[in-house]
């Protein structure tokens, strides 16, 4: 009905249950309310600008991306309940999957173009569904805007739709990608619109408009009580060299203090901060944030990154010295099988697993995309096939750095951030 409803112009009626079916409708309704405590309380979620949203008929609501619980938090002012895109494989876990498909999420599968996920979208949207998209696609590591890709401006002139951005201005600090824990930081939403562009207006100019509108810093707010704890646990993970010695995998978590990294090579300390900064133990060393800690080491190890120079000149080795697992997703079914088991190792052609059981190897110029799913599992996409490795030893975001940059130097791509 919807697209004949939309060109005679009529309003879309209220429906019941939001058109979801009682049983996810049921589902969205208790945990809107189970989480009403957590908001209002801990997370102290507070919006602007959501009060007057329309709460029927299609609409695409646009935040940026820092948290896993972004879906929820976008979603959760307007009242009105959201069909979301998300990524497919946390979608195939068991309960999580139904719990999430529930609360209006559909798979979305990263870095490729999915016909079934833009149909999905396209028959929601002409059923008068709320959609939730985040345009930068993947969540900020650091805090910093992630690049939007230009189909955001296309999709939006094809569906003629208003447009809703939420921007999410404190999320980063309340709970950092690369963290374990969240923080004690308010987490605040403006949202503007709905906003419409003139037909005039090219794809490109309503890309780098929605750009700009939602690429504004992180800031905290003002005037609130702020504290974290644990706050150094998961950042070894990300920074996988020290920001003074560049020692690979040298940061660890401090055994007297859990908001404390220490380097196991040369020694140096660092308190880590509510607002994501390093703070020295000790006159050293420097003071950094932590996006700045990571561009030192990527800045020192180079747009093609190399572990130790003398390997690579002696034997070619990129990276290696660690043992892990090769597995290709199966192509019927769920899950994943493994090809490989043995030592991995990085050359300047691509990855590949030596000894232990199975041989397999990925060049370069195979890989399409490189990616760190949920569970830090660095994910491997070629044009027929999505790979996952899985490193016993060492940093995973460590793997997934070399590969993406190898990749991007090899096909002479423009390197993005770490999806």
């Amino acid at each position: 009905m919807s697209q004949a409803h939309l060109d005679a112009g009529a309003p879309y009626p209220r429906r019941w249950f939001y058109g979801l079916g009682f049983t996810d409708w049921l589902i969205y309704r208790l945990t809107w309310l189970s989480i009403l405590p957590l908001v209002k309380g801990p997370i102290r979620l507070r919006g602007f600008g959501h009060k007057s949203l329309p709460q029927d008929g299609p609409m695409l609501l646009l935040p940026n991306h820092h948290t896993v619980v972004d879906p929820f938090m976008a979603g959760w002012l307007p009242f009105r309940p959201s069909r979301f895109m998300a990524s497919a494989q946390p979608l195939t876990i068991p309960f999580l999957g139904r719990w999430l498909k529930a609360l209006g999420a559909f798979p979305k599968k990263k870095f490729v173009k999915d016909r079934e996920s833009m149909q999905a979208l396209q028959d929601l949207f002409d059923d008068g569904h709320q959609i939730t998209i985040f345009p930068e696609g993947t969540r900020s590591w650091d805090g910093r805007p992630m690049p939007i890709g230009p189909g955001i401006g296309r999709l939006v002139k094809r569906l003629d739709t208003p447009v809703v951005l939420a921007r999410m201005t404190s999320a980063h600090y309340f709970w950092p990608r690369w963290a374990r824990y969240p923080r004690y930081v308010p987490v605040h939403i403006e949202y503007e619109g709905p906003l419409r562009w003139p037909d005039s207006t090219s794809a490109e100019d309503i890309t780098a408009d929605i750009k700009e509108r939602l690429g504004r810093p992180q800031r905290i707010p003002e005037g609130y009580r702020i504290w974290g704890f644990r706050m150094a646990h998961g950042l070894p993970a990300y920074l996988w060299a020290c920001p003074s010695c560049y020692a690979l995998d040298g940061l660890r978590v401090s055994a007297h203090n859990s908001n404390h990294v220490q380097c196991r090579e040369c020694g140096g300390e660092w308190a880590v901060t509510v607002d994501t900064t390093l703070d020295p133990v000790g006159d050293a060393l420097p003071r950094l944030t932590v996006a700045e800690a990571y561009d030192a080491v990527d800045a020192h190890f180079g747009e093609r990154p190399v572990a130790d120079r003398r390997l690579f000149e002696s034997d070619g080795l990129v990276l290696g010295g660690g043992e892990g697992t090769l597995l290709k997703a199966r192509s019927t079914g769920r899950g994943f099988e493994a090809l490989a088991e043995g030592a991995l190792h990085l050359d300047a052609e691509g990855m590949g697993v030596r000894g232990g059981s199975g041989v397999e190897r990925l060049d370069y110029t195979q890989i399409r995309a490189v990616s760190v799913e949920l569970g830090n599992k660095v994910q491997l996409r070629t044009e027929d096939a999505l790979y996952r490795l899985v490193p016993r030893d060492g940093s995973v975001l460590k793997w997934g750095h070399f590969l993406h940059a190898w990749r991007c130097a090899i096909q002479g791509l423009n390197r993005t951030p770490l999806g």
